[in-house]
């Protein structure tokens, strides 16, 4: 009898609200369950034609329900409702699985960019190197040239690409040689200061004894005055950064104090007035003759900054053989 009413208020368009759909179904599936549930006293032929019609009663269920959420109002609502749900489930599932991709991506692109950063920078540091580099060189060579305006002598200017490890760093080479100018004797400058003189030369390359050495042996003399001195190398031969170097031969009535700037004399093959180091000890050393001259100590100017380039003063007087 309720399905009867149910359908009756379907056909007669009256089931307006969600109730009466519900009604309806309610009906329908009352009568199912009717249909399908086996009396305890049903006869044997009964059976086989249940086993046929049951199957058939599901599919006309189903096909009702159907009709019912597709067509009429309140079941379109009421099937919306039903599969919210699951529709708000599926759709924060999907919005957590597209954060998840996206996380990952983004570390991913995090990674990417922290390597690319990373190349960057130890490019960037390479090429701030080599500028730092360059900048040391175009201050030195900046330097020289100011030498040149004030010498007013030919120079050649030289890289130095190598230090002798067996003789202390006392002996440089160069990378000029004969065909450059160069030769035997010449003196050599670095960072505007005495360095030594060339010792032997090829084609091309040089050979420098430096002022460390007791061979180079220059005349120099304290700014100021008139005594001259022989620059005999250095007062020991331990390496040291700051060597502390021998002049000897001095007069011994010579005016000489602590601080005194030491330079070339007009009676060396470098000209004149060119700085070699500051005195430490104005006493007479114990390598001097008191009764004919003295020997004082002096600290050399030229290894107070490092150095790569040197000035070889090829206009220089007379080269020494």
């Amino acid at each position: 009898m309720d399905q009867i009413d149910g359908m009756a208020c379907w056909r007669a368009g009256e089931c307006g609200n969600a109730g009466s759909v519900i009604l309806l179904l309610h009906s329908s599936i009352r009568a199912l369950f009717s249909f399908f549930s086996t009396p305890a006293n049903e006869p044997l032929p009964l059976k086989p034609i249940r086993k046929i019609v049951v199957p058939g009663a599901v599919v006309l269920a189903l096909i009702i329900v159907v009709l019912v959420f597709r067509f009429h109002p309140d079941g379109r609502r009421l099937l919306r409702d039903f599969s919210n749900p699951f529709t708000a489930a599926e759709s924060v599932a999907e919005d957590e699985l597209a954060e998840q991709v996206q996380m990952l991506r983004s570390k991913a692109d995090l990674v990417q960019e922290i390597t690319e950063l990373q190349q960057a920078e130890e490019r960037s540091a390479v090429h701030l190197a080599r500028i730092k580099q360059l900048e040391r060189e175009n201050r030195e060579l900046g330097r020289l040239l100011q030498l040149d305006e004030t010498a007013a002598m030919e120079v050649t200017h030289a890289r130095v690409v190598f230090r002798d490890p067996a003789a202390g760093g006392r002996r440089l080479q160069l990378n000029r040689g004969e065909q450059d100018g160069i030769a035997v004797g010449q003196p050599v400058l670095a960072n505007g200061f005495l360095l030594g003189r060339i010792a032997e030369v090829s084609k091309q390359t040089a050979g420098v004894l430096t002022i460390v050495d007791a061979n180079c042996r220059l005349s120099v003399c304290p700014a100021g005055t008139r005594c001259y001195g022989i620059l005999a190398g250095a007062e020991d031969r331990s390496v040291r950064s700051r060597p502390v170097l021998l002049v000897r031969h001095l007069q011994l009535d010579c005016e000489i104090n602590e601080g005194q700037v030491v330079e070339t004399s007009d009676y060396s093959i470098a000209p004149p007035g060119i700085k070699v180091g500051t005195v430490v000890d104005a006493a007479s050393g114990p390598r001097g003759n008191e009764q004919l001259d003295r020997t004082i100590k002096i600290r050399p100017f030229v290894f107070d900054r490092a150095f790569t380039h040197v000035t070889v003063l090829t206009g220089s007087r007379e080269s020494l053989d």
